[in-house]
């Protein structure tokens, strides 16, 4: 395997096992639901305040990846992924878990513009959007993976010790990174310089990235609906068990693998 596939493939693992647990969870939340006493709504809630965390800190883990390079952001937004899973599992209130959750997005808000900028940085000019488009299928595959396995895992040993071992999963997709991943040979070496009050300026006044931002946001908002809602929907009001309606939300990110390559 030529180098650049090696680290493509690495970039690709971490998106994957970093989404297995976060995007799992909706596929176990009527178990949270049960041992929590929480309402449909907090049930419903986990994705949307896990990318609390995104929302605020991809814009400065952008600029610190800049800044400090690929490889420290990478590991680092694993690890803090990691950690806040870990911690959410000892959880034992509605309030505890969000905010916990919310400490486990600020990883991925470290962990997605990095991975980006590293296939930006490894991949040809004429074949960047199809890399990184390979890239983004981490997203649904680490959701399929995750409403898959989770379930059956959560009424074997619990909710806790399902999110305990998504945890360690990203552990090691962030020492596989520590270990394996390295800036092609024409890299330019991080700046001091980069992320500059002019440069962020102008990205946060630019008219046509703030268009972007605000379509991406209405289509992952209706998304992070329908992945927070379909199996407590399909549990409560069409009586279908756990383990079914999350092989069904597995099964629905069948589309989003293909739809991130082709389109």
């Amino acid at each position: 395997m030529s180098g650049r596939a090696r680290i493509i493939a690495l970039i690709l693992v971490a998106q994957t096992v970093a989404n297995v647990g976060p995007l799992g969870i909706p596929a176990i939340a009527s178990l949270i639901r049960a041992d929590l006493g929480l309402t449909l709504i907090q049930a419903g809630s986990f994705l949307a305040v896990y990318y609390i965390g995104p929302s605020l800190v991809s814009l400065p883990a952008g600029t610190l990846a800049d800044r400090w390079g690929v490889k420290r952001m990478l590991v680092l937004g694993q690890l803090v992924i990691a950690v806040g899973l870990l911690a959410a599992s000892a959880a034992t209130s509605y309030p505890a878990l969000a905010l916990l959750l919310v400490a486990a997005g600020f990883g991925y808000g470290m962990l997605n513009p990095t991975s980006t900028k590293a296939v930006m940085g490894w991949a040809p000019t004429g074949h960047r959007a199809t890399l990184v488009g390979l890239k983004q299928v981490g997203l649904p595959l680490g959701g399929m993976l995750g409403a898959a396995l989770l379930p059956a895992l959560a009424l074997a040993l619990g909710w806790r010790a399902a999110l305990v071992a998504s945890a360690g999963l990203i552990a090691v997709g962030g020492l596989a990174s520590l270990a394996v991943y390295c800036d092609p040979p024409d890299a330019a070496v991080p700046r001091a310089a980069a992320g500059a009050p002019g440069v962020v300026a102008s990205v946060l006044t630019s008219r046509d990235l703030w268009l972007l931002s605000v379509a991406t946001g209405v289509f992952a908002a209706m998304q992070t609906v329908w992945m927070s809602y379909l199996v407590l929907y399909l549990q409560g009001a069409i009586g279908l068990t756990l383990l079914t309606a999350s092989r069904l939300l597995a099964l629905a990110q069948l589309g989003g693998i293909a739809g991130r390559v082709l389109f």
